[in-house]
């Protein structure tokens, strides 16, 4: 490393030069310049979020990325990577702190941008050239490239304001958050190059999220190889991001996380992911509404063994999927836009849902509770030609905790699912108390669901190809009264119906993986409210993954989607992982997805609530950076992301009518952490996620602005002497404009032998009152026990 510093102070190189191995293979050069500057344009784009609105031009960190891009990358690579933003942002990516689009060319902060590839230009010049080496020429780099910046920003800006104004709205304000900005740069670089002479480029490297792997790039060694290739950490493959075959979870550049049977059964969907929330109008399984990174329940993704689910009606019934929690493998939660795999949908992300293989046995579940809640389960195991079935049944019911709260779930399953297929039948039908649902006026709602779902799919492996076709039929039943004492009062009948074919097939070569697939959907509606209506619709999807080395993993995908009575919408999503360590990857990912209006949205007509006919399709990007942690039995991982929504969708109250309108803007900025570690007895996990949101029309939207702004889950599983085990979780809520709230949940199981259980669980230890959604009233204390029987 001393050699490398020392030959940087003859030649004309960057830092980054001198931290990155020296490699003669030019492919390989180019790849990881392109990789470095659209990196930076990354980290240029979010620093751009963060910024403080006080007058025409806002305060934001692109002047500190800008610098720090120069000064790291060099004059051309700086030059480029801010040439690209300026491109791209033009192009109408929501680049630029105000969004983008071919209008900021006479916006009144253009001229600063300008000023960015000027600066990151210059300033890699003077850093090439050992500027960058002691703090004194660092800060005249740092200062000069500010100069270059507000000299056309305040030409530009003089237009608009006129030069009597423009010190004061385009200078004065920002001199001391500049300067700051400055000497922290100015600092940094030097610190990198003490840090190098001392050989610690890694520590220097993780700093800015910029790196890459010495054996993984050198040109001395066979493309495809380690020194030590047994010592790279392989993690499980995943559906939710590749339908055919899966894909590596080390190699995925947005975040997934992954929840196994036992944190699921014992905690729930809602308390094991803090970006993950499910908003909850009923108890066990009512009625639920999902929502991932702030999104409403209409703009994100089920997915059942990687097939799309969908409901044309309204998103309310994604989450009513007629199966048990306890014939499934795992959950797979993608965050992030979802729509080059899946289409319509996914602006927060997607949850797969994976069956467990079917196995011989039975399991008879008897709980009770409070209220008089009584749960029935029971899971029958079996085998017919040597093909292994599972049936299961369940019946969980309740008086209700208030009038109107009680409910009704049965549930039926019949699969069998092994290495070579999946067939599934699910039925479910739920009759159950609305109070305040939909109406805050009435408390006498009440609704009856039936839903049928079948679900085939074959694996086809041969050689290098994988091809897994798959079928779903959907059938949805919702019967809606306003007034369960007078049925003919109010009423509502809808059917739904989804019929739905995907071809994914995945070709694995020596330098390039691909996925390539096509999905028909058919879907209709029969509506006494909302009509008769009929949405077809084909995906083409093409993805590739071209295998650079073994630890940088780039991916690039597209989607294509025709669909009746709308335009075609082209989707994309664009990422990077890198394993700069064996057990610590670093990724980043951008991507664009869309969602269809609902026909509750178009066609929705009462006296005080309108759909509205004339809605656009809504629109949103996505841009999150992060790194994934695995060492031994302690897992860390954290994500920064932003999405630019366009044209979202919401009801929007005027006077007395409330109407489905889009909202022209709504940005949401955010980060989530994530971590759990297995010890030999106990097995805690932290999650935390923050969230927020900004557009002109949240305080009169019904949806919008309901989010979670903290999201703090604590979890812990303790396995106790005498067989006894201990599951607790506490979570702190603080919602957007609405009061703070902490929910605790305790469970103790005692096994007795190999074939019996005994829990005793309590939900809301502390009797919190409090509503998730609307003037919906949560569940208070609740108690309950139950009793296992395997064999």
């Amino acid at each position: 490393m001393e050699g490398l510093v020392i030959e940087a102070k003859i030649k004309r190189i960057a830092i980054v030069d001198v931290i990155l191995p020296k490699i003669e293979n030019k492919t390989f050069v180019l790849l990881r310049n392109i990789f470095l500057v659209l990196s930076f344009t990354l980290l240029t784009a979010i620093s751009a979020q963060l910024k403080i609105e006080i007058g025409p031009v806002p305060i934001t960190g692109q002047t500190f990325a800008v610098l720090l891009c120069g000064a790291l990358l060099g004059a051309k690579r700086g030059f480029l990577s801010q040439f690209f933003y300026l491109l791209e942002g033009l192009a109408g990516i929501p680049w630029f702190a105000g969004g983008g689009g071919i209008s900021f060319l006479v916006s009144p902060s253009f001229g600063y941008i300008i000023g960015f590839v000027l600066a990151a230009f210059v300033v890699g010049f003077l850093c090439e050239r050992g500027f960058d080496r002691r703090i004194t020429t660092a800060i005249l780099a740092m200062l000069v490239g500010n100069i270059l910046i507000y000299a056309p920003g305040l030409l530009w800006l003089a237009r608009f304001v006129g030069w009597e104004k423009v010190l004061a709205f385009g200078l004065y304000p920002f001199i001391i958050g500049d300067i700051l900005k400055l000497l922290l740069a100015a600092s940094i670089l030097p610190l990198g190059w003490r840090l190098l002479k001392r050989k610690y480029s890694v520590l220097f490297l993780i700093l800015f999220l910029i790196c890459t792997h010495q054996s993984a790039f050198s040109s001395e060694k066979p493309l495809y190889t380690l020194e030590n290739e047994e010592s790279v950490y392989t993690l499980e493959e995943v559906k939710v991001v590749s339908p055919a075959k899966g894909a590596d979870l080390e190699k995925i550049s947005q975040e997934v996380k992954v929840v196994k049977k036992e944190e699921l059964s014992e905690f729930g969907l809602k308390k094991v992911f803090s970006a993950l929330e499910l908003k909850e109008r009923g108890t066990f399984g009512v009625q639920a509404d999902l929502s991932i990174r702030g999104t409403s329940f209409e703009q994100n993704l089920v997915v059942l063994e990687g097939i799309r689910i969908s409901d044309p009606q309204t998103g309310h019934h994604l989450m009513k999927l007629p199966l048990e929690e306890d014939i499934l493998e795992s959950l797979e939660i993608l965050s992030g836009g979802a729509s080059a795999i899946y289409g319509p949908g996914g602006f927060g992300g997607a949850i797969n849902f994976n069956l467990e293989p079917s196995t011989k046995g039975y399991k008879i579940l008897a709980e009770y509770g409070s209220y008089d809640y009584q749960h029935i389960f029971g899971n029958f195991g079996f085998s017919t030609s040597e093909i292994p079935f599972n049936l299961v049944f369940s019946q969980k019911k309740s008086n209700g905790f208030i009038w109107n709260r009680d409910f009704d779930i049965r549930t039926f399953n019949l699969y069998s699912k092994d290495d070579k297929k999946t067939l599934f039948y699910g039925f479910q039908e739920k009759d159950f108390g609305a109070r305040n649902f939909y109406i805050t006026k009435y408390d006498t709602e009440w609704e009856s669901t039936k839903t049928h779902l079948f679900l085939v799919k074959k694996n086809i492996y041969k050689n290098n190809w994988f091809l897994e076709p798959t079928l779903l039929y959907r059938i949805n039943y919702d019967l809606y009264l306003l007034d369960r004492k007078n049925p003919d009062f109010y009423k509502n009948t809808h059917k739904s119906q989804v019929f739905r074919l995907n071809f994914p097939l995945r070709y694995e070569r020596t330098y390039m993986d691909y996925l390539l697939g096509v999905e028909v959907s058919y879907e209709t509606l029969e509506s006494s409210r909302l009509g008769d209506h009929l949405r077809q619709s084909t995906g083409f999807y093409f993805w590739l993954y071209p295998k650079i080395s073994l630890r940088f993993f780039p991916s690039f995908g597209i989607r294509y989607d025709v669909i009746t009575q709308n335009k075609d919408i082209f989707t994309y999503n664009l990422g990077f992982a890198y394993l700069l360590k064996e057990d610590l990857k670093l990724r980043s990912s951008f991507s664009f997805s869309y969602r269809i209006p609902s026909f509750t949205e178009f066609y929705y007509d009462s006296p005080t609530i309108k759909g509205n006919p004339s809605l656009s399709p809504e629109k949103a990007y996505n841009i999150s950076v992060g790194f994934d942690y695995y060492k031994n039995k302690i897992n860390f991982s954290g994500t920064g992301f932003y999405r630019y929504g366009k044209d979202i969708i919401d009801w929007i109250k005027k006077e007395n009518i409330i109407q489905a309108q889009n909202i022209e803007i709504l940005k949401t900025v955010g980060f989530t952490l994530d971590s759990n570690i297995i010890f030999k007895n106990f097995k805690p996990f932290i999650s935390y996620t923050y969230l927020n949101q900004i557009a002109e029309k949240l305080p009169s939207a019904r949806y919008s602005g309901s989010y979670l702004r903290h999201n703090f889950i604590l979890g812990i599983i303790y396995n106790l002497p005498w067989h006894w085990e201990f599951f607790g979780s506490l979570n702190y809520r603080e919602y957007y404009k609405r009061d703070k709230i902490f929910l605790v949940d305790l469970k103790i199981k005692k096994k007795f032998g190999k074939n019996l259980t005994y829990s005793f669980w309590i939900k809301n230890l502390l009797d919190e009152d409090y509503k998730e959604i609307g003037e919906v009233k949560a569940p208070p204390q609740w108690i309950g026990i139950n009793l296992e029987i395997r064999f």
